[in-house]
């Protein structure tokens, strides 16, 4: 926050309101899918949001099938490497 330059209060407030928004957005999503979806991070919510709201993908669990391929590969790297 000490680098951060705002010219009004009221550019900071904005800023800040839409952080907080974000943030609590990410929270919520990764609190209702975490019983199916345990790794869900920041960038998959990048990518559903990217992939669903342009609508790129054709339904929303479509977008949910291919965060859960994701997620089978990443857990796939961390037991190999949990192996050695």
């Amino acid at each position: 926050m000490t680098d951060y330059q705002v010219r009004t209060w009221r550019a900071w407030h904005h800023h800040i309101t839409l952080t907080i928004m974000a943030l609590h957005y990410m929270l919520e999503q990764k609190i209702v899918h975490d019983e199916h979806i345990p790794l869900l991070s920041c960038p998959d919510i990048k990518f559903f949001l990217a992939m669903n709201l342009p609508r790129k993908a054709s339904s929303e669990q479509q977008v949910w099938e291919l965060i859960v391929k994701r997620h089978e590969l990443r857990q796939k790297d961390l037991d190999r490497y949990r192996l050695k």
